[in-house]
């Protein structure tokens, strides 16, 4: 599963293991009487590329950076152009001097439009891609991700020791995520645009509060679940469990 909690679409169909983001999820199923020896609180799985390097300095100068100077580092592309250019003109208003990296994903027309909106603004440096593969090397040059909670996204920041901030949750799983991060101390949340600048810049004059989340992701990661996963898989091929599945009744308390 990958978001931090369960979703009731997931329980309605036959399964012989339930790989879980955390032990709340795994609690959860158990209450509504899937067998606990089928639910493995595995995390979510990701790409073993996200492992961080020693500190940000190497990687900051590996992709041009100035090592001196923090490193924002936004995903846009599950955003949508108007929220992505709230954000530049925000953090337009920061007074310290900041280094900008936007991924807008594989969208031409919103890269497009992200590149005009950030011709027009001067206070910082700022970098736009479209999609890119190496999304590990800029979360490991990045001191701090904005974006939207999403549970893979989420998991690979959470890896790379990168504290964030939440930005427009999609009401279901994306606030469930939302919820587990900032319980975690992952994350902070902002709920208005206007704000941003000012949390952005809180973190960044509170080296101890950017370093306790980091450590706080670090933590909480699970940056060797796949490798979980498989392990168990391979094992049930030699000796299949039998498939299980809530009963109506059940599902309705899910």
């Amino acid at each position: 599963m990958t978001d931090f909690h369960c979703h009731a679409m997931w329980l309605c169909r036959v399964f012989h293991r339930y790989f879980v983001a955390n032990e709340e999820s795994k609690i959860h199923l158990i209450n509504l009487g899937i067998p606990k020896e089928r639910i493995i609180f595995s995390g979510i799985p990701i790409d073993p590329i996200f492992k961080p390097s020693p500190s940000k300095i190497e990687p900051k100068k590996s992709l041009g950076f100035d090592p001196e100077l923090p490193v924002i580092l936004i995903s846009a592309g599950a955003l949508g152009v108007s929220p992505a250019e709230a954000i530049l003109e925000s953090l337009e208003t920061l007074q310290m001097p900041i280094q900008i990296v936007v991924v807008c994903g594989k969208n031409p027309q919103m890269e497009e439009k992200i590149r005009t909106k950030a011709s027009k603004l001067s206070n910082h440096t700022i970098r736009i891609y479209g999609f890119t593969d190496s999304m590990h090397k800029l979360m490991d040059a990045a001191d701090l991700f904005i974006g939207k909670p999403g549970g893979l996204t989420a998991s690979e920041a959470m890896a790379m020791g990168l504290p964030m901030i939440i930005i427009s949750p999609i009401p279901g799983q994306e606030e469930f995520n939302s919820d587990y991060l900032l319980e975690k101390g992952v994350a902070i949340k902002c709920n208005e645009f206007t704000t941003l600048a000012y949390k952005v810049s809180y973190l960044l004059s509170h080296p101890q509060k950017l370093q306790q989340m980091r450590k706080n992701a670090f933590k909480h990661s699970t940056p060797k679940a796949a490798y979980k996963i498989v392990k168990i898989l391979l094992e049930d091929e030699l000796n299949p469990p039998e498939p299980v599945c809530l009963s109506p009744g059940q599902k309705e308390h899910a």
